[in-house]
């Protein structure tokens, strides 16, 4: 996304939102363990619904490191942008930065 120094009022709005929809991502990956856990109830064979289990904490687990490791100030408008672009964060949420930053957030989300 280049060079944008977000204003203070951005950056603690930036990290309101990025603390919002990592949230939402550790709620879908919990969404997703109890889906296997309830096709487990009753059966007798507890590995391939451990197996289940363990790939879809993995496989979520390394969605939100891709993500959120090594956040900065400077990565906040990437954070957030890809957060809208994959339907984490709605396009509502925006609204609380400057137009500037919208405008970045928003030709982010395009390409």
């Amino acid at each position: 996304m280049g060079d944008f120094d977000l204003t203070k009022a951005d950056k603690k709005y930036a990290r309101q939102m990025i603390n919002k929809g990592l949230k939402k991502e550790y709620s879908m990956g919990l969404d997703k363990t109890e889906n296997a856990i309830d096709t487990w109830e009753g059966k007798i064979d507890n590995k391939p619904t451990y197996h289940k289990l363990y790939s879809s904490i993995e496989k979520h687990d390394a969605r939100i490191s891709q993500i959120y490791d090594r956040m900065s100030g400077s990565r906040d408008l990437n954070t957030f942008a890809t957060q809208l672009a994959d339907g984490i964060i709605d396009v509502n949420d925006i609204d609380g930065f400057s137009e500037e930053s919208r405008k970045i957030i928003l030709l982010y989300c395009r390409k």
